[in-house]
Formats: structure tokens, C-alpha cells, sequence
């Protein structure tokens, strides 16, 4: 799995570019000092933090997030973006003190408890984990319109195997799979929960392959199978 791919696409490109844009703002609207304890300046760096999150520059987010909760401790989305970017880098239970924390501003949020639920299953606390998803599904909103800053597993595999039939269709035989590490992470992550649950892992499902196929890393945020 410790591939890489040097892949660019059209979409990584835009993403970089709007996320340049957001910090040129960001950094401008820093100037003006006044504004720096109203919490509707909090709104920018935070919707900033999770851009980046998407592009994967950790770092970025993170300092955009602090930003945020500088001017807003209580800013619900700057809370629960931080949970998910301490979800993606393994911290768990920094992630579960972000998400409880963006759950006391707004017990409502259907998002934070999604995320909360997924991240207490990896806490190995299930019985709290249950009550978080029971949580959201009294809150979830309508079908197709899931709430999350996190991509499911069971999202990205779908999108894998409808790759693969359509490769198969045209006749090709599809040999890996190349996808970030932070979407292989949380697959991955699904496998153990899996296991740790219901007894053996899926087969289809393997440490470093998926459908068989090899998986390598790449910078694009789409997964491509090829």
C-alpha cells in the first residue's frame, strides 16, 4: 500500500485555488482587530478549516480551526470540523472531546452525532456509540442528504465497485485502486470495526487490497480505479 501516484485532476486544481482564495480573505479580514472577538468572523476560518481538511493539508486546517475558536470557542462547525480533522489523524479521543463539545452548543446537530457515533465505535465503546446513532437518526436529515465532513466507508466502497463493473463492461480488467490515504484510512478503519463486531472480516475486504485490487495512494480527491 505505500504506492504513490502522481496523479493531478481538474477538481484538486480548483480546490487548491478556491482554498488560496479563502486565505487571501481570511488574511485580510485579520486586519481589521475589532472584529476579532465577534463571532460571526469565526464563520470564514472555519468553513476554511474544513476545505482543507478536504484537501488534506492538515496543518492548514488546523491553524484555521484555532483561528476560529480563537474568536468563537463555542462556534459549532469550527468544533466539529476540529473533530473531524483530529478523527482523520487517529486521535480519537481528542475527536470525541470536539464532537461532545460542538453537541453541548447545539444538541441538535445531526452531523456532530454521526460523528461522534463513528468515532466512539473506534473507541471501542459501543453502547455509548449506539446511543450517539440513535441520537442522529432522530435528527437525520432527509434521505440522500447525509450529514457529514467524513465520507462513509461503505460510500467509498460502493464507488469502488462501480468502477470496477464498468471497467468489466467494457471489457478491461481493472489492477488498483488509487484513492487518499485519509479515504483509505477510514475504510480501513470500517474493516476492523467490522471484525470487531460481527467475527470475520469480509472478504472482499483485505489489509492492504479492496475487491482484490491493489490499493495505491494518490493526491486526487476522487478514487479512481484503473
Amino acid at each position: 500500500m505505500n504506492k504513490a501516484a502522481a496523479k493531478t485532476t481538474t477538481a484538486k486544481t480548483t480546490a487548491v485555488q478556491t482554498a488560496e482564495l479563502a486565505r487571501q480573505a481570511l488574511q485580510a479580514s485579520g486586519a481589521d482587530q475589532a472584529s476579532a472577538l465577534n463571532p460571526e468572523d469565526a464563520d470564514a476560518p472555519a468553513e476554511l478549516g474544513l476545505l482543507e481538511i478536504q484537501l488534506e493539508n492538515w496543518s492548514l486546517a488546523e491553524e484555521a480551526l484555532k483561528t476560529a475558536l480563537s474568536r468563537n470557542p463555542r462556534h459549532p462547525a469550527a468544533l466539529n470540523n476540529s473533530g473531524v480533522l483530529a478523527f482523520l489523524q487517529k486521535n480519537y479521543s481528542k475527536a470525541e472531546n470536539f464532537f461532545r463539545q460542538a453537541l453541548e452548543v447545539n444538541p441538535e446537530n445531526p452531523e456532530a452525532w454521526f460523528n461522534l457515533a463513528d468515532t466512539l465505535d473506534l473507541l471501542k465503546q459501543p453502547e455509548a456509540a449506539a446511543e450517539a446513532r440513535r441520537q442522529y437518526e432522530t435528527r437525520k436529515p432527509a434521505r440522500g442528504n447525509t450529514p457529514s465532513a467524513l465520507p462513509r466507508a461503505e460510500e467509498l466502497i460502493a464507488e469502488v465497485y462501480r468502477q470496477i463493473i464498468r471497467h468489466r463492461e467494457n471489457g478491461r480488467q481493472p489492477t488498483k485502486i488509487l484513492m487518499s490515504p485519509a479515504k483509505w484510512e477510514i475504510i480501513n478503519r470500517y474493516r476492523l470495526s467490522l471484525g470487531s463486531l460481527s467475527g470475520p472480516l469480509p472478504d472482499y475486504l483485505a489489509e492492504n487490497t479492496l475487491f482484490g485490487l491493489e490499493i495505491w495512494y494518490d493526491d486526487g480527491e476522487k478514487i479512481q480505479v484503473e
